[in-house]
């Protein structure tokens, strides 16, 4: 193996086995860990990064200002058919070299858990994506898109508008401090969960 690859796969692992650590320690200690070591090509403020996983290469990723990257995220930039390619090739004629693509995604965005963002792709402004999505193409600004692969199924506007009409609190210490009940908060719960479905008796 080149010496230059072996240094390369060495940095990554140690990168990875400390970032593994710095997901144990909690979020603000792994969101600290990335911007200490500039792992991101950019990483704007306030950016919730759940991930406990590390892209391969994070630095062909921009995640800009106000940003939140639900658990479970991956994102795929690069990928080794190559080294297939290269297995069936005659000897002698060369090899083909790791395809690469950069994500970027814009202010106010939220990517929802164990979705997966396909390189080439661009997202945002204020935009969402769905749990469980498969984002294969640009995602318009302001659009809320779902599903495998991704197609648009809302806007973002709509949806803000919605939840600024729910309950709100004073601060984010009033909020917590409502919090404190947790067996009213299932009770209320699981109460409009069942008024919205219809139940057999």
């Amino acid at each position: 193996m080149n010496k230059y690859l072996k240094k390369s796969l060495k940095t990554k692992r140690k990168t990875k086995i400390e970032f593994f650590i710095a997901c144990l320690l909690g979020t603000q200690f792994k969101n600290n860990y990335i911007r200490k070591k500039k792992l991101f090509a950019y990483f704007g403020e306030n950016v919730l990064f759940q991930p406990n996983l590390l892209p391969n290469d994070p630095q062909y990723i921009k995640i800009h200002d106000n940003v939140k990257i639900g658990s479970g995220v991956v994102f795929y930039n690069h990928d080794v058919i190559n080294a297939v390619f290269n297995t069936m090739r005659a000897k002698n004629t060369g090899v083909v070299g790791t395809h690469i693509k950069c994500i970027e995604i814009m202010e106010n965005c939220f990517i929802g858990g164990n979705s997966t963002i396909v390189g080439g792709v661009k997202i945002g402004p204020n935009a969402i994506v769905a749990a469980g999505s498969v984002v294969v193409k640009d995602v318009p600004e302001g659009a809320i898109v779902g599903g495998n692969p991704a197609k648009v199924i809302g806007d973002f506007e709509t949806l803000r508008q919605k939840r600024n009409n729910e309950k709100t609190y004073k601060d984010y210490n009033d909020l917590y401090t409502s919090i404190k009940n947790e067996k009213q908060k299932v009770e209320d719960a699981w109460k409009a969960f069942q008024g919205s479905h219809e139940y057999e008796n």
